[in-house]
């Protein structure tokens, strides 16, 4: 599974998106959190992290060049502290 989520965001096309969502998830029950940021309007998952922290969602913009960034116009967020 870990290969074909590597093969599939090695694959994916970097395409600007102009509404983000953001949010945390649980998973295998217990405290294990994913972060996972999503394109509103296409209904597509851009980025996905484990845990849920500040770090974790800092990963998602490191690779986005300055034409990305500048696309963004709105991001919705879950208010947990690290993100804000």
């Amino acid at each position: 599974m870990d290969l074909a989520v590597k093969r599939g965001t090695l694959r994916k096309e970097a395409i600007p998106s102009r509404l983000l969502g953001v949010d945390e998830k649980a998973f295998r029950k217990g405290h294990r959190y994913l972060t996972i940021v999503n394109d509103i309007e296409r209904g597509t998952v851009e980025f996905i992290s484990e845990n849920r922290k500040k770090a974790s969602l800092a990963e998602f913009y490191k690779p986005r060049t300055p034409e990305q960034l500048r696309a963004i116009e709105a991001i919705a967020m879950d208010m947990w502290e690290p993100y804000v």
